[in-house]
C-alpha cells in the first residue's frame, strides 16, 4: 500500500511525524514512477508503479522536507539514532578508519544497535513507538527515542568522551 511505504520512508529520511499531505505526495510518486520538480526540471523514475527513486526523490525534495521554517516547529524533524550520532561525531573529529579492529570497538560501545542483534527483522526501533512525557501525551512519535534508555545514553556518552 502506497501510504504506508510513504509514511515509514518519510519516516526513515528525516520526519518521524509526517503530515498526511505530505504522505499523500509521496504516495503519488510511488504510484506514478515519476517525480519533477514544480520548476518543470528533470523528471526522476522510470514512470513504472513502484518506482523508489521516484518516492526517495518526493521525500528529500518535498517542500515539507526542506522549508526553513519548519526547523523552528517543534513537531518537525527527528532525533537521530545512537549509531548515526556517533558515526557522526566520529566524522565530526576527522577520525580515520584504518582497520576492522576500529569498527569492532564502535560496535562494542553499548548503544542498544549491534551487528545482527536487531529485535525484529524491521530494524531497532518501531515505527509507531511514542516515548513517555510530553512527545507521546501530545499524539506524536519518535521511533528512534526507544533506543534511549538511560543506559545506553550514558554508553553514548562515555563512548564519545
Amino acid at each position: 500500500h502506497p501510504p504506508f511505504l510513504a509514511k515509514l520512508m518519510i519516516q526513515r529520511f528525516g520526519v518521524s511525524n509526517p503530515s498526511p499531505s505530505f504522505v499523500s505526495r509521496v504516495a503519488h510518486h510511488y504510484k506514478t514512477g515519476s517525480y519533477s520538480s514544480a520548476a518543470g526540471g528533470n523528471v526522476i523514475g522510470s514512470g513504472k508503479y513502484g518506482d523508489l527513486s521516484a518516492m526517495i526523490a518526493a521525500i528529500a525534495l518535498d517542500s515539507e522536507s526542506r522549508h526553513v521554517s519548519l526547523d523552528a516547529d517543534p513537531n518537525h524533524g527527528q532525533i537521530r539514532e545512537p549509531m548515526i550520532k556517533a558515526t557522526s561525531f566520529l566524522r565530526s573529529m576527522e577520525a580515520v578508519y584504518t582497520s576492522p579492529n576500529n569498527w569492532n570497538k564502535l560496535k562494542g560501545m553499548g548503544l542498544g544497535q549491534e551487528s545482527y542483534a536487531a529485535n525484529s527483522v524491521f530494524g531497532f526501533f518501531l515505527p509507531e513507538y511514542q516515548p513517555p512525557g510530553a512527545v507521546g501525551q501530545s499524539g506524536l512519535v519518535s521511533p528512534e527515542a526507544e533506543l534511549l534508555a538511560g543506559s545506553k545514553i550514558t554508553n553514548l556518552l562515555g563512548s564519545l568522551i
